[in-house]
């Protein structure tokens, strides 16, 4: 597959000339380039593509008189607001990510504020412009964190679904002149014009994978996704083909490729990501790939049957193997990308995600399998430090479970598969929620040390964590009586005073989770530690751990995720306090993307890294942020997701292979790379050392992600000390006010 990828580009490349105008058909195939290059990392492609943003001064149309701009159908340069100029916009925000650099989204930036400014909401008035500026407003979102991109870009979709959008059908029109009754095919029927049906449905795809977790109209575009496949499925032709009258095969009979492609990426997407069920349209795209493999494509790597640029499906119009166009092989190379990641994922053929569960598993097996029978308290090999403070020894068995279980959530989190590594995920998880049950039965010998003593406040902040990141998987299976029980024991812990240091985010982390829990909850202590947390942000992503700084790394172990995740959970319950939670969870969302950033810069070529501070045994947990941003989706610009995967592993491998990092019962043992028990602090046991977990999170990203499919990319150390081109770094300053709503 990977060949026919570089077999169709190459043929391409090598025919056509980079320095093209940035018009849509142009920029079309440079949105199938860019994810052959992320897939790939054939450094040909991204060349490719930077010459033509170069060639086109990273501009669409050029006028710079807005007096002038134009939205209808144009192609001179005072059309800079009509959508078919904006879609090279996609392609230079995917550049500025690779390589930030402000002059490569400038015009993006002044061009899409410009139109955000005005009043007007009917810029997208024909199809083809959904895939054409749709991803632009999710990208600049991401890069700018202005919501503004996504509120217009539900109030222009929703202008758009009203002039062309068919309820009963769940497809599109190609644009108002179309619709039916005014508009039919030859035989009287419905015209839905296959290629601008496949820029909808490829366009959802693409916003829904940029889109906010909790966006407020996210559910919105995922139905719409998820009803328009269903539709396109059901008229797709026993060859696999789309006709190019989607309904009438008669008015334009035959096969047609950049529909098809652009369909078969968007479905092989929804698959990939759990939008959309494998029974049901796995037989889909198998049909529509043997089609693109079989008849599009041609012996010399020249992609035939691409309707040529039009707006409907024309009676009559010859298309055969010699009919080509550069937006049809860029739809044929975004569906072969995601047919890529289909295949490697289900044969599991990811050599790095195969190494991080079975690491994973290796760690966790004998915690929750012990756990889940209560006989871990029985069965634990215990280490403690030699400078222990003399604690009650159960606080080991806590700290072992809740650490642990906060760095595996999301993964257990994932729908089961058929997979070698799904049934490892399931046992864990089956485990896990007995273990869940055991940890707050006071009847089981597992039950854990809640009451006594202060450091409970720490690992039950864990233990909330860990429901907040798998929630569906891990809180709602619960029985109400164990569910209660939690709440209880969460509720009793507000008889610890925290110390005046990051301790505040543990009972905010836990305060917030019975919020979200929809229990009672203290919005004091939420308020209060969000307010302090505030206070002690020194800059450029970092935190002092109290009115002084410490130089140390809990601006990783607590400080970013419990920070995000206290504003999440209170965004999830829908509270409503003087804090505005959005705009806090924004603010911290950029500080967590620059620590993260400066950690994977803290990444040698040798995979190691700074150690300083203390608590040094957490080992991974260091890398916290960075796993975070990668399972997020929100990694900062200047690191893709093969470079975060790569730099990641490199120091899983130096950290875990061929060093004793596991006692001879399986637990883990006091050390940073191996067993060095002399680094351990006095408050430091082998339960604590399972926070390592924490830089697992990215497991939680489904195995066809391009986290884990995407090509391996050089980290930034090993740019720079190999002479290859990397970002600068500069200051980030906060550029969100927050002040009290009331």
């Amino acid at each position: 597959m990977r060949k026919i990828i570089d077999r169709v580009n190459t043929y391409w490349q090598s025919q056509n000339v980079a320095e093209t105008r940035s018009f849509w058909d142009n920029a079309a195939y440079h949105t199938g380039n860019i994810e052959a290059y992320m897939l790939t990392g054939n450094e040909k492609y991204r060349a490719y593509s930077e010459a033509w943003a170069n060639h086109n001064q990273w501009m669409g149309a050029k006028s710079n008189d807005k007096q002038q701009w134009k939205y209808s159908y144009g192609e001179s340069d005072e059309y800079v607001l009509f959508g078919d100029y904006q879609i090279c916009f996609q392609v230079y925000a995917d550049l500025y990510n690779l390589l930030p650099e402000p002059h490569k989204i400038a015009r993006a930036k002044e061009v899409m504020e410009y139109q955000m400014a005005t009043g007007n909401n009917d810029y997208w008035w024909w199809s083809d412009g959904l895939y054409m500026v749709m991803p632009v407003m999710t990208k600049m979102y991401k890069i700018t964190n202005n919501r503004q991109y996504l509120d217009k870009l539900f109030e222009y979709l929703s202008y758009a679904d009203s002039i062309m959008f068919d309820a009963d059908e769940n497809l599109y029109y190609r644009d108002a002149k179309y619709v039916y009754p005014k508009h039919k095919s030859v035989n009287g029927k419905k015209d839905f014009w296959a290629r601008g049906d496949g820029w909808v449905l490829a366009g959802l795809a693409k916003v829904i994978k940029d889109l906010p977790a909790d966006y407020k109209h996210r559910d919105f575009f995922v139905q719409k996704f998820q009803k328009m496949a269903a539709a396109v499925a059901q008229l797709q032709q026993p060859q696999g083909y789309w006709t190019r009258s989607m309904m009438d095969t008669e008015h334009a009979p035959g096969p047609e490729t950049s529909g098809t492609a652009f369909f078969t990426y968007a479905i092989l997407w929804g698959i990939n990501n759990n939008y959309l069920d494998q029974a049901t349209y796995v037989p889909v795209i198998e049909r529509s790939w043997r089609y693109l493999k079989g008849t599009a494509l041609q012996k010399n790597g020249k992609i035939g049957y691409v309707q040529p640029i039009g707006e409907k499906a024309i009676p009559g119009q010859v298309v055969n193997a010699a009919s080509t166009a550069n937006f049809g092989v860029g739809a044929f190379l975004l569906a072969a990308c995601e047919y890529v990641r289909y295949l490697e994922a289900n044969n599991e053929s990811s050599k790095d995600r195969a190494y991080w569960s079975e690491l994973a598993y290796k760690m966790a097996a004998p915690v929750l399998s012990n756990m889940s029978e209560g006989t871990l308290r029985a069965n634990m090999l215990v280490e403690v430090s030699a400078s222990y403070d003399g604690r009650d020894n159960r606080v080991v068995y806590m700290e072992a479970f809740g650490r642990l279980m906060a760095g595996i959530a999301p993964w257990l989190a994932l729908p089961d598969d058929n997979t070698k590594e799904g049934a490892k995920r399931r046992q864990l998880r089956q485990w896990a929620l007995k273990s869940y049950k055991n940890a707050v039965d006071p009847n089981s010998p597992d039950y854990l040390l809640w009451r006594g003593h202060g450091q409970a406040l720490v690992d039950a902040a864990y233990i909330a964590e860990s429901f907040l990141r798998g929630y569906d998987a891990l809180w709602v299976p619960l029985d109400e009586e164990t569910k209660n029980c939690y709440i209880a024991e969460f509720q009793q812990l507000r008889r610890i005073d925290p110390p005046y240091t990051n301790w505040l985010l543990f009972s905010s982390t836990i305060e917030a989770f019975l919020a979200k829990a929809g229990a009672e909850h203290d919005e004091f202590r939420i308020n209060s530690a969000i307010r302090k947390v505030e206070e002690w942000y020194v800059g450029d992503g970092w935190y002092a751990d109290g009115p002084s700084f410490s130089f140390d790394y809990y601006s990783s172990f607590v400080f970013h995720p419990m920070y995000l995740e206290t504003c999440q959970a209170m965004k999830d319950a829908g509270a409503g306090t003087r804090i505005d939670y959005e705009k806090y969870y924004d603010r911290e969302l950029r500080r967590a993307q620059k620590y993260a950033l400066i950690l994977e810069r803290f990444i040698s070529p040798e995979g190691t890294f700074p150690v300083f501070g203390r608590s040094i045994p957490y080992r991974m947990a260091c890398m916290q942020p960075l796993a975070l941003m990668a399972q997020y989706g929100r990694l900062p610009e200047g690191i893709t997701n093969g470079q975060a995967r790569a730099a990641l592993t490199a120091v899983m491998h130096r950290m875990f292979d061929g060093s004793d990092n596991f006692n001879k019962k399986g637990y883990l043992t006091i050390g940073f790379v191996g067993s060095q028990p002399n680094i351990a602090d006095w408050y430091t046991n082998n339960g604590s050392l399972y926070m390592t977990s924490l830089s697992f999170m990215p497991l939680g990203l489904p195995a066809a992600h391009p986290f884990w499919a995407d090509a391996a990319m050089d980290l930034t150390s090993v740019k720079a000390w190999s002479g290859q081109s990397f970002p600068k770094d500069h200051h980030w300053k906060d550029e969100i006010q927050t002040k009290d709503k009331y």
